[in-house]
């Protein structure tokens, strides 16, 4: 079972109305890093950078739900080229943040 270990968040459309993240991981069998491409629907220009800070962790926290669903549908991580969409794909369901960097996620 593979175990992610989050290492870095880069916003990729801060110009535009959405919030667009990508996570990206190394899993602990490979030096080789990894990403999921996460889009937000909140709007991006009226935050400011802590509101952007916790609703990027609330992102993460989404992401790591989608991740753990998606590994026990079907037995693999999503593919890299994949745009996982909120409101599509996921849904916010809660106000928790949690922070990206260093988190270890075990896949079971």
């Amino acid at each position: 079972m593979p175990i992610l270990t989050f290492t870095t968040a880069v916003p990729t459309n801060s110009d535009k109305n959405g919030t667009d993240v990508l996570f990206y991981y190394k899993t602990h069998d490979s030096l080789i890093r990894q990403k999921i491409h996460i889009v937000g629907s909140d709007n991006a220009w009226t935050m400011t950078t802590d509101e952007k800070t916790a609703y990027t962790q609330r992102l993460f926290t989404s992401a790591i739900a989608y991740i753990n669903a998606y590994w026990k549908r079907h037995h693999k991580l999503p593919e890299e080229q994949t745009e996982v969409h909120q409101g599509i794909d996921f849904h916010i369901q809660s106000e928790q943040k949690t922070a990206w960097k260093g988190y270890m996620l075990e896949l079971v």
